[in-house]
């Protein structure tokens, strides 16, 4: 999914029919109409940030070098929320958290860790796949930020709604159990 794409949606629920033209014809925005789309790309970026942190985790893989065994968080790819494991060699070895990064007994690592998605502009691709999180959720969730930013409280409390049914649905259908509940009574 494209970010633009996620926001002409968005302005298509805010019924802001020329924000979405200018958008889809790939026209330059000047005043109002590029201040509310850098405005509702923020709001994007915050529904992003909240999916991956409380939702649906984004988990990544990164194999980082350093002659000392200090590896900074600057120098990861992705801003780390959790370290799952640290391994050398296919094996996984003990690290220490400090404020400002990981220390290993190695010089060379491979850190799984749950992240935060890069800050994204128009042109970028969305950090999540369509089978993890719906085009609507995210549009919904951005258009509901912006209500917010804009003062508009209804507006606020009727994409909420959409949004968080869609996280709900979504949520849902991942963890649905195929089949039938064993009969724990007999």
């Amino acid at each position: 999914m494209k970010v633009k794409e996620i926001l002409i949606r968005a302005f298509g629920f805010l019924e802001r029919s020329d924000i979405v033209s200018a958008l889809s014809a790939g026209e330059d925005l000047e005043g109002e109409i590029k201040e509310a789309a850098q405005t509702l790309l923020y709001c994007y970026n915050a529904v992003e940030n909240e999916l991956a942190r409380f939702y649906f985790p984004l988990i990544t893989k990164e194999t980082l070098r350093n002659l000392c065994g200090i590896y900074e968080f600057s120098d990861f790819s992705n801003v780390p929320l959790k370290i799952i494991c640290v391994k050398s060699n296919d094996a996984e070895i003990a690290y220490t958290k400090t404020s400002s990064g990981i220390q290993a007994e190695a010089t060379e690592i491979t850190v799984e860790y749950r992240c935060l998605p890069n800050k994204k502009e128009l042109g970028d691709d969305c950090a999540f796949s369509k089978d993890t999180v719906t085009e609507k959720m995210l549009a919904a969730g951005a258009a509901s930020e912006f209500c917010l930013i804009n003062g508009n409280v209804s507006g606020t409390e009727f994409f909420e709604n959409i949004y968080r049914r869609e996280i709900d649905f979504v949520r849902r259908s991942v963890s649905a159990p195929s089949g039938f509940p064993p009969r724990r009574w007999i």
